[in-house]
C-alpha cells in the first residue's frame, strides 16, 4: 500500500497530539499526588483550635454540646487535624479516610468510657481495610 503526502503529515500531526495529552496528563497526575500545602496548613490550624479548645474550656463543658456526652467538639477537632497531617504525608485519601475514620471511633468510644478487648477493636478497624485493599487492587493502585 502506498501512502500519500497527506497520510503522512496527518499521522504526524495525530502523533503530536497524543504527546501533547500524554504530557497534560502527567502534569495533572503529578499535580495530584503532590504534597499540598494546603493540607499541612490546615492540619496546623486545627491542631492550634484543639490546642486552645484543651487550655481554655473545662472538659465538662464541651461533654454535653450538641449531643449529650458526645466531646464532639474534641473529636471533630482530633478527625480534621489528624485527617489534614496523614494527608499530607500520605497522600492516598481514602487510606488516610480509613486511618482517621477508625481513631476517632476508638478515641468516642474511649471518651464514653466503654471498655472493651482488643479483639473488638480489630473488628471496627479491619472492614475498612480489606474495602480499601480491594478497590486498589482493582485500580490497580496497590
Amino acid at each position: 500500500m502506498k501512502t500519500t503526502q497527506a497520510q503522512k503529515k496527518l499521522r504526524g500531526r495525530s502523533r503530536l497530539k497524543t504527546e501533547q495529552s500524554r504530557l497534560k496528563k502527567e502534569i495533572i497526575q503529578k499535580a495530584k499526588k503532590s504534597h499540598s500545602f494546603l493540607d499541612l496548613f490546615l492540619g496546623v490550624l486545627f491542631l492550634f483550635l484543639l490546642l486552645l479548645l484543651m487550655f481554655y474550656f473545662s472538659a465538662n463543658d464541651l461533654a454535653n454540646i450538641i449531643f449529650p456526652n458526645s466531646y464532639l467538639p474534641f473529636v471533630l477537632l482530633v478527625f480534621l487535624s489528624s485527617f489534614f497531617f496523614l494527608k499530607f504525608i500520605f497522600i492516598n485519601q481514602r487510606l488516610v479516610f480509613c486511618l482517621v475514620f477508625n481513631l476517632s471511633i476508638i478515641l468516642f468510644f474511649h471518651l464514653q468510657n466503654l471498655n472493651f478487648n482488643y479483639y473488638l477493636i480489630l473488628v471496627l478497624i479491619m472492614p475498612p481495610f480489606v474495602w480499601l485493599t480491594i478497590n486498589q487492587i482493582e485500580k490497580r493502585l496497590l
